[in-house]
């Protein structure tokens, strides 16, 4: 899995199944305190099992005060991913990112 550091956020990219990559890193025992942005452009389908996983990680960040944006391409299948924001590019999930972050300034 390709991982990076950003002054706003983390920005993940699974190199083999979402899933597999994911699933072993957000841990009960992880610490989440910043925004996170995860890359899916390079996987073709997410299961269900998938799917389920990353919002269970998208309720964990947004429980401690923190977004996940999912950058996802196919957007025709958006319906399938409950309350994941999704966006087809990085700069669109940094923009999501930033409005955040005005928001949560602003204590809206």
């Amino acid at each position: 899995m390709i991982k990076k550091s950003f002054k706003r956020y983390l920005y993940f990219q699974p190199e083999i199944t979402v899933h597999k990559d994911l699933e072993g890193f957000f841990t009960e025992d992880f610490a989440i305190e910043i925004d996170i942005v995860i890359d899916v452009l390079n996987q073709t389908v997410l299961n269900e099992e998938t799917i389920s996983l990353l919002n269970e990680i998208h309720f964990r960040i947004q429980k401690v005060g923190f977004c996940m944006v999912l950058i996802k391409n196919n957007q025709s299948d958006i319906f399938n991913y409950k309350n994941l924001i999704c966006t087809p590019t990085l700069q669109e999930a940094e923009d999501y990112i930033e409005i955040e972050h005005i928001q949560r300034a602003l204590g809206i």
